[in-house]
Parts: C-alpha cells; sequence; structure tokens
C-alpha cells in the first residue's frame, strides 16, 4: 500500500498549492476572505448657499422736473463723452457736473411726460455675480378735486441722475408698479 502524502509537503515552500478535486473525505479548507479595499466617500462638496447681493451704494444724485428730454427712457453712462452729450441733450443751464468714470458711472431715469408733482425713487440696487439690478418707482402726483372734474396739471418732464461705484456687468433698471 502505498501511503498518501498531502501535495503541500511536496511542494517547494515557495510554491502555491494549486487547486485542485480534494479526496473524498478531506475537510474542506478555510480560506480566509481577502479584506476589500474601503472605498473612498466620492469628494463633492455640498453646494455652495448664493452669495448674497451686493447692495451699491449711490455717491451722488440730481433730480428735477424738467429735463429738457421729451421721451421715457433709462440710460447707462461709462464714459465722458456720452455724460457731456447727455448733459448737452438735457438743455441744462448748470454746468455739468464732475464725474470720474475710471471707477464711477452714471445711470439715469427720464419719466418723460408727466404731471406736475411727478417724482422718480430708486431703490436698493443691488449686484450679483453678472447682473446689477436697480428698480425705480414713478410715483405720480394724487389728484384731487371737489367737483369730481380731473384738473389738468401742468407738464413736466421729471428725471434722477445717480453716480454709482463703476461695474463691468450687465445693469438692469427696472420700473416698479405704485403700491395702491
Amino acid at each position: 500500500q502505498r501511503k498518501s502524502v498531502p501535495a503541500a509537503s511536496i511542494l517547494p515552500s515557495s510554491a502555491a498549492p494549486t487547486p485542485g478535486p480534494l479526496p473524498i473525505g478531506s475537510p474542506v479548507p478555510r480560506v480566509a476572505p481577502v479584506p476589500e479595499a474601503p472605498v473612498p466617500a466620492p469628494q463633492t462638496k455640498p453646494p455652495e448657499p448664493p452669495k448674497p447681493p451686493i447692495v451699491m451704494h449711490v455717491f451722488q444724485d440730481w433730480k428735477g422736473s424738467e429735463s429738457g428730454i421729451q421721451e421715457s427712457r433709462t440710460v447707462v453712462i461709462r464714459k465722458e463723452l456720452k455724460w457731456q452729450q447727455l448733459w448737452a441733450e438735457m438743455q441744462s443751464k448748470d454746468p455739468i457736473p464732475p464725474v470720474d468714470f475710471s471707477d464711477k458711472i452714471v445711470l439715469g431715469i427720464f419719466a418723460g411726460e408727466k404731471p406736475a408733482g411727478t417724482s422718480i425713487v430708486l431703490g436698493k440696487i443691488e449686484a450679483d455675480e453678472d447682473l446689477m439690478l436697480a428698480p425705480y418707482r414713478i410715483n405720480l402726483p394724487v389728484v384731487q378735486t371737489s367737483s369730481g372734474t380731473a384738473v389738468a396739471a401742468p407738464v413736466i418732464h421729471p428725471y434722477l441722475l445717480a453716480v454709482i461705484p463703476r461695474v463691468e456687468m450687465k445693469i438692469r433698471l427696472t420700473q416698479k408698479e405704485n403700491p395702491r
């Protein structure tokens, strides 16, 4: 009779046993599980909350009831030449106010033809990453008559000019409704 020698004892110590069929009745060897490398969690940052808008400071403003400009419009002035042209169009008898356009711009709101007593109010100017919003309101006078008939008010051409910090982004001047 032949004596059976385990296969592992005849292999050189550097060789690994090759899997093969086990003789009937031999115990099934237990193999330690190979630990899996931990999978790193994805390094996604939670989305940053939106930054609050920057409130823009108005350095100076000019308001009046006679702009000399007949139609309703808004303007953004970024250059001295355009400022001079606008001032000339307004037909103002006052000297042109100096504005340093290297670090400032002028927003202009012209209400067009309105009844006397109309005013323009500029709201809070806010800027985010790529857009500045400048809301304004045109306040019409409240006409009260004792007889119930409308009284013709003189016509004016109100305006508002505001000097703000220079920005190189889109600026949207938006008229807001009057609260009722």
